[in-house]
């Protein structure tokens, strides 16, 4: 972040039906068979494809396929293509793909799974039918090899050959088929894009309004998820959360949103502390390469959420893309010796939580919220590593701004050890706060502010009290250093022993 100051319809299925003199052969076949009980196959297609009608007595027989490259091309689409489109699954934020193969002639389909920027700049009058019906919303140049492309292909013609292949296994006896539920291994070059919860602006001190302008990209990047583990992440600024904002009450902010050029999709910002309709989203919707501007006035204090608002919005939000955006009143915050910007999020993969290899968005798992990784600042449990754990001294007084991006959980937010002398409930910085708080809750977009001293040194665990979520990655640490401070907190216990 940088900152300165002022388809056609489906083809129609044919039957053929078995004349008289076939039928005569078939009987006299069966007849000359009969000590052998052998059954004759009868075949007759299908809409989108043959069913084949099968005795009993004889293991299915399906199409020969290309099973390697049906398995790289399903690869290939459920890493890159399931955020916009299904197989069968209906309309997301581009068309079904089923059966696409039948509706659209083959070289027209490689040519734009392998340039559709250069058809839509050649007017190519499907593809312009195809971004006007979908919202104006391109579909981006997944920069893919010729193979990769055929691959795609052949999985769109026959997405269900794999498993047909496997379910007809005694046919295939001595063949070995890939397997379709092999991860990719890990990124080597992934990056962290854990927002250190140190990484946030300067208290505001008391000054007039001003306009302000702040850039801020959006990144798409291979990321750390997990020791061993990588996933595509979608982020403001390279990092999750976003980088905090930061403003008074009557300031004026001019928002440049930069949408990189290796991005795979389009991405905007709706920011909750806007007056106005999308929260900025109905001005930012950022195409691959393209920058977006628009202005708000702050007009109410407060500690507010933003995200991307592009469809599919929680793919893109479970992905990394929100942050915190305060708005302090006109007198300011009172002064603390630390402050800390932490936000819980979800992610929802196709393989079970621990896998380790290069992870896939699911969108059926963000659909059932039933995601595989909880976090906070990104990744399994990022804020317990020496690098990003937050650290206090006893006697210091601690603000946390915490927020929830989900895009689906609430959040009962609770740092074992302490007692949170002030919650600001549901991010109100104009009610009186309430005092001696356990556990907070925070829904999804919303956001707390809490205050507290500590009293006694040792580890505090910052923890979702859903605590199950805790061994899926959601737990941090706050470290405090001083002398002991026994008329507070004394025993004889072994620290090792505790669950904690």
């Amino acid at each position: 972040m940088q900152e300165r100051y002022n388809e056609a319809a489906p083809l129609p299925s044919h039957k053929k039906p078995i004349t008289v003199t076939q039928m005569g052969v078939i009987m006299a076949l069966a007849v000359i068979a009969c000590v052998g009980g052998v059954a004759l196959l009868l075949f007759s297609g299908g809409e989108e494809g043959g069913e084949t009608a099968v005795s009993p007595a004889q293991p299915a027989i399906v199409p020969a396929v290309n099973a390697e490259a049906i398995a790289l091309g399903q690869t290939v689409f459920e890493t890159n293509c399931v955020a916009c489109h299904s197989v069968g699954g209906g309309v997301r934020l581009g068309p079904d793909l089923a059966g696409v193969t039948a509706r659209r002639d083959a070289d027209w389909l490689s040519r734009w799974i392998a340039e559709p920027d250069a058809m839509l700049a050649e007017g190519d009058p499907i593809a312009t039918e195809l971004l006007a019906e979908f919202n104006n919303i391109a579909m981006p140049n997944l920069q893919l090899s010729p193979d990769e492309v055929a691959s795609v292909l052949a999985y769109l013609e026959q997405p269900t050959a794999l498993a047909t292949l496997a379910e007809a296994a005694p046919s295939t006896a001595g063949k070995s088929l890939p397997a379709t539920d092999t991860v990719a291994p890990a990124v080597a070059d992934a990056v962290s894009i854990v927002r250190n919860p140190t990484d946030l602006p300067a208290p505001i001190t008391a000054r007039t309004p001003q306009h302000r302008v702040v850039e801020m990209t959006a990144i798409e990047v291979e990321g750390q998820l997990a020791d061993g583990t990588t996933f595509h992440y979608m982020t403001f600024d390279g990092q999750v959360p976003g980088p905090m904002l930061r403003l008074r009450v009557g300031d004026t902010m001019e928002l440049h949103l930069h949408n990189q050029m290796e991005s795979l999709l389009p991405h905007s910002i709706d920011l909750h502390a806007v007056t106005g309709p999308g929260g900025g989203a109905v001005f930012t919707q950022t195409a691959v390469g393209e920058t977006s501007i628009f202005e708000f006035k702050a007009l109410q204090p407060g500690l507010y959420v933003y995200h991307c608002a592009t469809a599919s919005i929680p793919h893109h939000i479970s992905s990394g893309m929100y942050g915190l955006i305060l708005v302090e009143p006109e007198e300011g915050l009172p002064p603390v010796d630390h402050e800390f910007y932490v936000m819980q999020g979800e992610i929802y993969t196709e393989q079970p939580f621990g896998t380790e290899g290069h992870l896939t968005f699911s969108h059926e798992k963000a659909l059932d919220e039933d995601p595989e990784y909880y976090v906070f600042n990104g990744a399994a449990n990022a804020l317990t590593l020496d690098e990003y754990a937050m650290r206090a001294e006893v006697g210091d007084t601690v603000r946390i701004f915490f927020g929830v991006g989900g895009p689906n959980k609430s959040s009962s937010m609770h740092l074992i050890g302490e007692i949170f002398d002030r919650v600001y409930d549901q991010a109100s910085l104009t009610a009186p706060p309430l005092t001696d708080v356990q556990t907070t809750l925070v829904p999804p977009g919303g956001a707390t502010m809490v205050e507290f001293t500590l009293d006694v040194p040792g580890r505090y665990i910052l923890v979702d009290h859903a605590i199950s979520r805790l061994e899926r990655g959601l737990v941090g640490f706050l470290y405090a250093e001083g002398d002991e401070n026994p008329e507070i907190f004394s025993g004889s216990g072994e620290p090792d022993a505790s669950g904690h």
